[in-house]
């Protein structure tokens, strides 16, 4: 059987691309969905139960995949409307499941005839090929990269929700993750790797959030964290064998997606929160002490610490201005950088019995997980079709482990009152923090679409690229009263460069910030200023910058991480690494909180519009829209659980509505792919 795609009605699905598309459209499915799709498309009368998806989709895991099940044929239902389709492509079967009712054919070469499909057998070979879709395509982006063939690799975990933060155990055969289910948080799990069930075992039984869990050399622990608070990170030690645990630090810092705990036969490794930056330290468990083993300067967060004696204790440090990342290892009192100023560096693992690493990171606008030598050399790069987190070498084998996100982000504009979808970008790439531009009534975005990040719009004519082939570091601040939008951009000597942009013409105009790194620019409401994060003189704050003097003044200096001006010497802030949003006044210099229900991970989900604060609070079942008046907060809309993007998911719009970064499926499962 040559064919790898279907017709379906007017649109094509080619399942080893996960793309449902129709016209110029295009809507990237999970790898549940298009399983799914793919057991309507070749089952007898284009009819599948709940009982057949449960067994052949879900793997036979019932509690999941009953719900799974309903899920995945909304989000098919929904993909078609959203690429016009407005007629219902499923018939609800009482007691049975659902038909299929689309005309669905395969394509043929020309001069053939297409043929409805109608025949067993082919099942079988398409769920094995969309099966497959998650491994990675292997691109040599180096010469000195070897090519190594793609496997058909099989998940290792197949679980509703995200399976993050892997850990093997020392003999490979245990895994340690994090599982959070669809709602729910996240919890500590870990399944053995040579048993037959596929059922995951939970760790601990705690209220919290846990993350980042590392086995001890024994194999008989594995520490991980415990997110209490914003204020309050544990670090605790659960003894496998007793079923106890106790806490070895209360002063963690913890990040969704890092790796913050790495456990060697020196200690344990894990990154700590100090007053105005995050540093390595190691605990030894035997004396119960510890010690600072990596020396970041203010601002500066080091991550993904660990040691190993022929190589040193590796890290990544996150630079002062949050949006650059280094790859660092530190060997005889010497730091040596072997990935500089990267727009991201995810996690990274060192073999434990080879000199070599593997690397998540991001490549001309791409996630690139790369194996390289102790002195830094690729040895091969893959580019995954979902998105790379968490990397693990198993000890046993010649395999990496690795978390693949199947996420698809887009930007609406939704009606303040109703929730309705007034506006819509979407593509087969990342858009994401959409901002409005009042005057042209334009989206301004940010996208990977010509394969590094830029600056896109969105207007009446389509999506139009702005920036090229010089990289964007930020999501774009837009003027209120000019189609202009201020920017970080890389500039050619590797420093950044805060600069506007003319939103009609492209053009591009340096701004001076006296060698600060500005950080995430916003505009005051008469446009005349920006204000900007930074970090000067060893502490992070908001400045302000004059567009006509170009006069830089300092604003606050207590771990300011992003403003919005509410009125005239009125700025609403978020700080770094911690919960809640405050209301600073330039002339008292006072702070006043206004809530503390704004995540520390959504420092940038909030806006000023008509005289009312907005954010978005979190929830384990439901996001919510908050409305702040006269000290009064009310729920405006509620959306399902991490639907909106962490960190930049909104902004304001015209009068009667704002604009988010969604998320269309929210899933990550954990595969294989053979190691160099």
């Amino acid at each position: 059987m040559e064919s790898k795609a279907f017709i379906v009605g007017p649109c094509l699905f080619e399942p080893d691309l996960l793309l449902l598309k129709y016209q110029e459209q295009e809507i990237k499915l999970t790898v549940k969905v298009a399983n799914l799709f793919v057991l309507f498309l070749t089952s007898e009368n284009n009819i599948v139960s709940a009982d057949d998806a449960i067994e052949k989709v879900w793997l036979g895991n019932e509690s999941v995949g009953r719900k799974g099940f309903t899920n995945a044929v909304w989000v098919i239902r929904n993909a078609f409307r959203t690429l016009g389709i407005e007629d219902d492509i499923f018939e609800t079967l009482p007691k049975k499941g659902y038909r299929l009712t689309s005309h669905v054919s395969i394509p043929t070469p020309p001069g053939k005839t297409e043929k409805k499909l109608r025949f067993a057998g082919f099942v079988a070979f398409v769920l094995l090929l969309v099966g497959a879709i998650a491994q990675v395509s292997n691109v040599p982006t180096s010469t000195s990269a070897a090519k190594i063939e793609t496997p058909l690799d099989a998940p290792i975990t197949n679980f509703e929700g995200v399976e993050e933060h892997i850990a093997l155990s020392p003999d490979g055969n245990k895994l340690a993750l994090v599982w959070q289910k669809n709602p729910g948080r996240a919890q500590i799990y870990y399944k053995d790797l040579t048993a037959s069930t596929k059922k995951l075992v939970l760790l601990s039984r705690g209220e919290h959030t846990e993350g980042s869990p590392a086995w001890a050399p024994s194999g008989k622990a594995i520490a991980y964290v415990e997110q209490v608070s914003s204020e309050r990170c544990n670090i605790k030690i659960h003894n496998l064998n007793e079923l106890k645990e106790h806490i070895v630090s209360q002063k963690c810092y913890y990040s969704p997606f890092r790796r913050v705990v790495t456990w060697s036969e020196r200690g344990i490794y894990y990154s700590k929160q100090l007053s105005d930056r995050v540093a390595i330290f190691r605990f030894d468990v035997a004396s119960e002490t510890e010690k600072q083993v990596s020396f970041p300067l203010a601002g500066e967060v080091d991550f993904a610490g660990q040691r190993k004696d022929d190589f040193g204790l590796l890290f990544i440090r996150r630079n002062q201005n949050a949006t650059a990342y280094q790859l660092i290892v530190r060997q005889d009192g010497e730091a040596k950088v072997l990935l500089a100023d990267n727009a991201s560096i995810v996690d990274v693992h060192v073999h434990p019995s080879l000199p070599k690493l593997v690397v998540n990171y991001n490549e001309k606008g791409q996630q690139v997980l790369a194996e390289f030598n102790y002195q830094g050399q690729k040895l091969a790069a893959y580019v995954s079709r979902g998105l790379f987190s968490s990397v693990h070498y198993r000890p046993t084998s010649n395999w990496i482990l690795a978390t693949e996100h199947i996420s698809k982000e887009y930007i609406a504009q939704i009606d303040l009152h109703t929730g309705a979808h007034l506006r819509r970008v979407s593509s087969s790439s990342r858009d994401m923090y959409g901002r409005f531009s009042p005057v042209d009534k334009t989206l301004v975005f940010l996208s990977n679409r010509s394969r590094n990040w830029s600056i896109w719009t969105n207007d009446a004519q389509g999506s139009h690229d702005l920036t090229g082939d010089v990289e964007v570091l930020s999501a774009p601040g837009v003027a209120n009263t000019q189609p202009v939008a201020a920017v970080l951009m890389s500039g050619a000597d590797g420093h950044h460069q805060l600069s506007l942009i003319d939103l009609r013409s492209g053009t591009v105009k340096p701004l001076n910030t006296l060698d600060l790194n500005a950080d995430f620019p916003t505009w005051s409401n008469d446009d005349k200023y920006l204000f900007f994060s930074a970090v000067d003189q060893g502490a992070r704050g908001i400045f302000k910058l004059n567009l006509a003097t170009q006069f830089v003044e300092r604003l606050t200096s207590s771990g300011e991480l992003y403003a919005v001006e509410a009125s005239p010497g009125k700025l609403l802030v978020s700080r770094e690494n911690r919960n809640g949003l405050w209301l600073f006044d330039t002339n008292t210099q006072e702070f006043t909180l206004q809530t503390a229900d704004l995540s520390e991970f959504d420092f940038g989900g909030f806006f000023h519009q008509n005289g009312i604060t907005y954010f978005i609070k979190r929830g384990t079942e439901h996001d919510q829209l908050v409305s702040l008046e006269q000290g009064a907060a009310r729920t405006v809309l509620t959306f399902e659980a991490n639907s909106i993007r962490k960190f930049l998911g909104l902004s304001r719009g015209d009068e009667n509505s704002f604009i988010a970064t969604l998320k269309l499926a929210n899933e990550a499962d954990i595969r294989s792919l053979p190691s160099e």
